[in-house]
């Protein structure tokens, strides 16, 4: 999905920041994001102009990404029970 989709789906709701990792850091979606929330995305090192960002912010996105992946884990489990 495009970052435009992105936006769209996140409209009817409340965010205060969006946290992704490297690969998102692109100008045109952190001005997209820029216009309505905080955008918590570490620039990578070849960036020419090193922007600021909340590492401790970056840093609670671990906590949500292993959240899903034990979700995920569990819903493997739980279709394997059910045959």
């Amino acid at each position: 999905m495009s970052p435009v989709g992105w936006v769209v789906v996140m409209e009817g709701l409340e965010v205060e920041a969006f946290r992704a990792d490297k690969a998102y850091n692109t100008n045109a979606l952190i001005d997209m994001l820029e216009e309505v929330i905080a955008a918590i995305i570490p620039p990578v090192k070849s960036r020419k102009e090193q922007r600021t960002y909340s590492r401790e912010l970056y840093r609670c996105r671990h906590v949500i990404e292993n959240v899903s992946r034990v979700l995920k884990r569990w819903r493997g489990n739980a279709f394997r029970l059910v045959d």
